[in-house]
């Protein structure tokens, strides 16, 4: 069943005009209405970030922008519909940006939708035989003992794929995580890059990807380093990062 179909009369079709979009969508928010905006995502952030910015963040209207296909995966249409900085972006507006690992989450992230918020859509993959455990922003998918990886919304779908096929004595623990707020990072993860891991790989956006790095002061480890691998979750870069 499509959204339009289940949503009855209340979709409205703005046309292409992203900005108008968002206006009438923060009008809406302000007379107490739920509002979802949608559109491809780069399209949902970049055309229309001065509006998003004035009409929605600085009225702190619970608006949920809704993106999908971030990174490259509208990349065969050219560079002008890559999505590869939307979170980052949005973040920088102080966006609270939701990126699910799989579709199991959505409905447990657009419960909670009380502020302006980004929830960026990506395609579900899941190892065959495999069930994620419930939501929570940051899950242990895969426990292992040899390093940590740690995987931004669909990547960790596929990087949880590829860890199973490696021998067992030979996989890293595997972290989903689907936001970017860093106050959210559970003791267990940090403790257990500390105390038992020689190696950590973020595939994140450089933002959230140093946002955490920055952050470990209070579990210091002179012995570890920590290797920042930036992607896009629809394949953009590897790009190592010192710290």
């Amino acid at each position: 069943m499509s959204v339009a179909s289940a949503a009855t009369a209340r979709p409205i079709n703005c046309g292409v005009s992203e900005q108008n979009m968002i206006g009438v969508a923060a009008g809406m928010a302000k007379n107490n209405l739920r509002v979802f905006a949608y559109s491809i995502a780069p399209f949902i952030y970049a055309r229309p970030f001065e509006q998003i910015k004035n009409d929605i963040v600085l009225s702190d209207l619970p608006v949920c922008l809704i993106g999908n296909g971030g990174g490259y995966a509208y990349g065969y249409q050219g560079p002008t519909h890559y999505a590869i900085e939307d979170c980052a972006a949005m973040n920088a507006l102080g966006v609270e940006v939701l990126v699910p690992s799989f579709d199991q989450d959505i409905s447990c992230l657009l419960t909670n939708i009380n502020r302006p918020s980004y929830l960026r859509l990506g395609i579900e993959k899941l190892p065959k035989g495999k069930k994620p455990p419930p939501y929570k922003p940051w899950r242990l998918l895969e426990k292992g003992s040899n390093g940590v990886v740690v995987a931004l919304g669909p990547l960790a779908g596929m990087v949880w794929e590829t860890i199973l096929e490696l021998p067992k004595k030979n996989r890293p623990s595997l972290w989903a995580v689907n936001n970017f707020n860093t106050g959210d990072i559970p003791d267990q993860f940090l403790k257990n890059i500390n105390k038992h891991i020689r190696y950590t790989v973020l595939l994140f956006f450089l933002t959230f990807a140093r946002a955490i790095a920055i952050g470990r002061p209070t579990y210091p480890s002179p012995i570890m380093p920590i290797l920042l691998l930036v992607m896009s979750p629809i394949i953009g870069g590897p790009f190592l990062i010192p710290h």
